[in-house]
């Protein structure tokens, strides 16, 4: 019996070795979040994508690895020899957007442009940006610098860094040196930042020499020489260096202490942000919320990672985060989940906090907790209703996946059935939407009330899942939405306005919006005929730009309705169909008209 025993030992434990197991081990003084970012570290190590950790003297500082989205991560080799979309498998080709430009129109419009609220013609923007694609009497090294700029004012640091790496010239090298040091720095890679700012020329660079003399300092005392840094300091101090902030960070340091810092009450730079954050991190000091002011996009991740932060301020700059598609849903719901709520708080359905970050984390954690199928649900529904009412319902879908994936319809769900088809739809799950449409459309279809929200739902699910792009067209026209009045004037115009795009042989009567005067403002006659102009002649990277210019800080709903026309029309006839599409999704979700 004791062989048969020592046999069966011998054989699990040979099992064991041969599998590669990964585990999140969540220590004393870890957290879930600390623990999935090893993971996560873990599993890019077996991938070859990231390098293997490193550690400042083997011992107190860690390099902490990003939470960005795999999925919107940008990939090792960046195509730039032409743009296309991937949409269901397959490869939508856009034409050159910048081969018809000009040098003079470009770099007036690349100063005026910034992110809008529309996220499709965002994404398209910013692939344009990462074209090969270059007007004619413009060098590629000059474009490429432009591009680059750009790309930085519209916070995208990732791929940015991806070009600099493959396009950068000597002509523009400070700029790209500062900026390739202050990325490590928000990356957290203090041994490629301090063994860069080694490699840069101080005898011909126009980089701030007291900015690099305080990075100087900071990686001397991470290193260890204690006695080198103080004297680099005072080196500093005898430069009558106004940075009191950095002095005060340099202190803490020396001092260990870890109590917050109000900015505010020193001399600080903004462009030494960076560089704080990274001493702030090493001091594991809170970071507060002015960083988060300063620069949304790049110092959202540090604070994430910042244990010693604010909680609430942590999941702000997640919200943010995962706005941009900086920090994956899966990161944040381990985020929401380490938010230490007590049984009671969890068990009183009244419970509310300040913040709105606060209260997404009770209702997520809330429906975590549940077991049963119709509680979560329940309590699913309440937290999609609160994010519904604070323009986060597509968030709040998609960190819910997990909890519904696996719920299968049954008759004590059916009340749910419609909620659960949307948050699929949204998830691009299309065939658990199916699922659950069918089943609700079999068991309720006879109730009272139902049968307008059914088919909304439905097209909801056709318009984001056509077989193919060329039915989308008749899919709206032929829908109920343009045969219903909307007491909201804007709703209508929107509607009234892309019915005058797609509906070219005037098939579908409409309930007009008999309006005489709309307050909304329009852009001049110059930004309109621009995009006009762009249109007809193929200009496709100068219309982009010319829009982007005429919606900036407006949604779709306060943009005047010729003004959407005039902006639909140019789309339509110039770029590709699944693009026009995408946008008029957009803007009926945004209008709240699906």
């Amino acid at each position: 019996m004791r062989t048969l025993f020592y046999l069966i030992f011998f054989v699990l434990s040979f099992q064991l070795m041969a599998e590669d197991i990964t585990i999140i081990e969540l220590h004393e003084n870890d957290n879930i979040d600390q623990g999935l970012i090893e993971a996560a570290q873990e599993n890019n190590n077996e991938d070859g994508t990231i390098e293997e950790d490193k550690s400042f003297s083997n011992e107190e500082i860690q390099i902490e690895g990003s939470l960005l989205n795999d999925e919107e991560s940008v990939p090792e080799d960046i195509n730039i020899e032409e743009i296309s979309i991937k949409k269901n498998n397959e490869i939508y080709s856009l034409p050159t957007p910048w081969e018809n430009s000009s040098k003079e129109d470009l770099f007036f419009l690349f100063d005026k442009i910034n992110l809008s609220n529309s996220i499709v013609l965002n994404k398209l923007l910013i692939q344009f940006l990462e074209s090969d694609s270059k007007p004619k009497n413009i060098t590629k090294d000059d474009f490429n610098h432009l591009k680059i700029k750009n790309l930085i004012k519209l916070q995208q640091t990732e791929i940015s860094f991806k070009l600099i790496n493959l396009f950068e010239n000597k002509k523009n090298i400070d700029f790209y040196n500062l900026f390739k040091l202050n990325y490590s720095f928000l990356k957290y890679d203090l041994i490629e930042a301090c063994d860069f700012n080694n490699t840069i020329e101080r005898k011909t660079t126009k980089i701030d020499p007291n900015f690099l003399l305080k990075v100087d300092i900071f990686c001397t005392y991470i290193k260890g020489e204690v006695e080198e840094a103080n004297f680099l300091n005072s080196l500093l101090l005898d430069a009558n260096d106004k940075d009191t902030y950095f002095q005060e960070l340099y202190w803490k340091l020396q001092n260990s202490d870890k109590n917050e810092i109000d900015i505010t009450s020193f001399n600080y730079l903004s462009d030494s942000m960076t560089l704080y954050s990274a001493m702030i991190r090493v001091g594991d000091i809170p970071l507060t919320e002015i960083f988060l002011d300063h620069d949304t996009s790049n110092l959202s991740l540090p604070i994430i990672l910042s244990k010693s932060s604010n909680i609430s301020l942590r999941l702000k700059a997640a919200h943010a985060a995962y706005k941009k598609q900086m920090f994956s849903s899966e990161s944040l719901a381990a985020l929401y989940q380490t938010v230490d709520f007590s049984y009671d708080e969890l068990s009183n359905s009244n419970s509310s906090f300040d913040s709105l970050e606060m209260n997404m984390a009770y209702l997520f954690q809330k429906a975590n907790i549940q077991l049963l199928p119709i509680t979560r649900l329940e309590s699913l529904i309440d937290f999609w209703i609160y994010a519904e009412n604070n323009q986060l319902n597509l968030l709040a879908y998609d960190i819910s996946r997990n909890l519904i994936d696996n719920i299968e319809p049954s008759a004590e769900l059916y009340e749910y059935g419609l909620e659960i088809v949307k948050a699929h739809i949204y998830n691009k799950n299309f065939e658990q939407a199916n699922k659950w449409l069918l089943f609700t459309e079999n068991y309720i279809s006879n109730q009272e009330g139902v049968d307008q929200r059914i088919k909304s739902v439905k097209l909801l699910y056709n318009l984001n899942n056509p077989l193919d792009e060329s039915q989308f067209i008749d899919i709206l026209i032929q829908s109920d939405l343009f045969n219903q009045e909307y007491k909201d004037g804007l709703r209508q115009d929107i509607l009234l306005t892309i019915l005058s795009v797609i509906d070219d042989e005037h098939e579908v009567k409409f309930f007009e919006n008999k309006n005489f005067i709309d307050k909304r403002s329009m852009p001049s006659r110059y930004l309109l005929d621009k995009i006009y102009l762009s249109s007809k002649l193929n200009n496709i990277g100068e219309l982009l730009l010319y829009i982007n210019i005429s919606i900036q800080n407006k949604s779709w709903i306060d943009i005047h309705p010729a003004h959407l026309k005039v902006i639909l029309n140019a789309i339509k006839n110039t770029i590709s169909n699944d693009i026009f599409n995408n946008l008029i999704v957009e803007i009926l979700q945004e209008s709240k008209i699906i």
